[in-house]
């Protein structure tokens, strides 16, 4: 008799133990669950800060270029230094580049936007490098071609950042203002109309005409 109660015992203390080890077990994964949810929230946080970061660097960046004194680019080397400027110069405003509207058959996005690259050195880390590769820069206008006057012409550039899920747009709007200098003769020469990277439809411009990029909006 007694060789049975002991028997009963050791099968309780068993299942006492098993039923403890079922609990220990359970919480041991739930603090795991928890802690891959503070990691997975983190690295989200981190991934969205990066990106964020990443998209107005490079906004800042294209600004710096976009913006700079219509002087400047009559000066030698210029198109090296600032290739997006001419593209803007030499292609904006043109009929092979449609304008930007929504509701007008032939200037919807299919045939209005136009994507960008942004090339990094070869020494780049490879985390930025990876970023960068991820980077997509879509720029559009908002104007009319057949107007003789192209003031307050609206040039939108989109820079956007992504990393895994995660993506983060900023958006840049630019006012164009057109002035013509007072001494024509010094501004009759302006570099880039041969280059295919900067005016790949071979379009001709009126170049004493200065032109001046404002940023108006960005968000």
């Amino acid at each position: 008799m007694k060789k049975r109660v002991l028997n009963e015992k050791k099968g309780s203390a068993l299942l006492v133990a098993i039923a403890i080890m079922a609990v220990i077990m359970m919480l041991s994964l739930a603090l795991l669950l928890v802690s891959y949810s503070l990691y997975s929230t983190a690295r989200r946080q981190q991934d969205t800060e990066q990106c964020r970061e990443m998209a107005q660097s490079l906004s800042r960046s294209l600004e710096y270029e976009i913006t700079i004194p219509p002087t400047a680019a009559y000066e030698a080397g210029a198109s090296e230094k600032y290739p997006l400027w001419f593209y803007l110069r030499y292609n904006t405003c043109k009929e092979s580049w449609p304008h930007y509207n929504s509701e007008e058959r032939g200037h919807t996005s299919e045939y209005a936007y136009r994507y960008f690259n942004a090339s990094v050195e070869e020494d780049t880390e490879p985390g930025l490098k990876e970023l960068m590769d991820n980077i997509s820069i879509l720029i559009y206008w908002e104007g009319e071609v057949e107007t003789v006057d192209y003031n307050d012409t609206q040039l939108v550039v989109s820079v956007t950042c992504g990393k895994g899920k995660i993506k983060n747009t900023i958006v840049s709007r630019y006012e164009l203002t057109i002035t013509e200098p007072d001494n024509v003769e010094e501004y009759q020469f302006l570099e880039g109309e041969d280059n295919a990277d900067i005016n790949p439809d071979n379009n001709t411009i009126k170049v004493d005409d200065l032109w001046n990029w404002d940023l108006s909006e960005r968000e």
